[in-house]
């Protein structure tokens, strides 16, 4: 009986001190510190303590949250109702798009860095000289290599062979730009010339390039013997052609008779003949010579005179002949 008057007593001077001024200070105390807005306010303007909601910074999650609380209140206009909708639909909407720009430049983004990573083609080329070519002036070739990574390396080697058959090797100076390189060569030293360029990754030979050149400034060499070995009663202008220059590349050669040019053939009349002989090797340098040469008949004249004088021999003889072959005969 007694627990029970007790219980009865608390809850009256419970009522009492919430009805009183020091139990709404209490609880406003109370709210500000511990209690959140949603758990005081719901979705009215006031809490369940008479006060009013906080005012608050606006941010793009607060108006999506604050145009919900305005559809979902049931005490609201329809037309407010309507507006607050489609501005939520149009910040949903917006958010999608944003997304789906982001998503667009993060794919762009990751194919530019593929595109990046993607190995480069690589470009050799070789300035300044053809494959099989001769050459009689100083040459200023280069080397261009472009596409390159930073693993790759190039080697340029030019090999010489001299006319005399010994054999001198070099590398080119390569001067490197970020993925190109650039390298020159002055050749001005006469030989049989092979330019190898090869562009290798490790073990891995990527490009390989060559060009193969003569360099040759010597002229045709005259082998003068021949016209000493022709016979003076004929001249062979094939023989001349074919035998009278001497050169390591192939030549050119043409024959003049008397200002004419002859491509071949035997002179055998009698007179003086001014021969000239012209050699282009494939370098372009050109050589020639100038011989006169005279030829004679093989028989000569006999004299008049001389033929006489055999005549009345040859006669006296018949006659004296003749004579004693009748004068033996007489006497037999």
């Amino acid at each position: 009986m007694n627990r029970i008057y007790y219980r009865i007593m608390c809850i009256i001077l419970a009522c009492m001190f919430l009805m009183s001024g020091a139990g709404c200070t209490f609880f406003n105390c109370f709210a500000d510190e511990g209690l959140t807005d949603s758990q005081l306010y719901g979705y009215g303007e006031e809490n369940v303590l008479g006060h009013s909601k906080k005012k608050t910074s606006s941010s793009h999650n607060d108006k999506v949250i604050s145009s919900k609380e305005v559809i979902t209140d049931k005490a609201g206009d329809d037309s407010e109702k309507g507006k607050d909708l489609k501005a939520a639909e149009d910040i949903s909407t917006d958010s999608s798009n944003n997304l789906k720009s982001i998503k667009v430049q993060k794919d762009e983004s990751s194919a530019e860095a593929i595109q990046r990573e993607e190995p480069k083609e690589i470009d050799v080329k070789i300035i300044g000289v053809e494959d099989n070519y001769y050459y009689n002036d100083e040459l200023d070739i280069s080397v261009d290599v472009s596409g390159l990574s930073d693993s790759d390396n190039v080697d340029a080697v030019v090999l010489r062979k001299t006319f005399d058959g010994n054999t001198m090797r070099h590398n080119m100076i390569i001067n490197k730009d970020n993925d190109t390189i650039h390298s020159e060569e002055k050749i001005n030293e006469e030989g049989e010339y092979s330019l190898d360029v090869q562009v290798s990754r490790g073990v891995n030979v990527l490009k390989h390039l060559n060009r193969s050149f003569v360099f040759d400034m010597t002229p045709p060499q005259f082998n003068e013997d021949m016209f000493n070995k022709m016979s003076k009663e004929q001249i062979d202008v094939a023989y001349l052609i074919s035998n009278s220059f001497t050169d390591d590349s192939p030549c050119e050669t043409v024959a003049e008779v008397n200002n004419n040019k002859v491509e071949g053939g035997i002179i055998k009349d009698e007179g003086e003949y001014d021969i000239t002989l012209k050699a282009t090797d494939k370098a372009g340098n050109v050589s020639s010579i100038s011989k006169n040469m005279h030829i004679k008949n093989v028989q000569e004249k006999t004299p008049v005179k001389q033929n006489m004088y055999h005549q009345l021999i040859g006669a006296t003889l018949l006659v004296g002949s003749s004579l004693l072959y009748f004068e033996r005969k007489k006497f037999s």
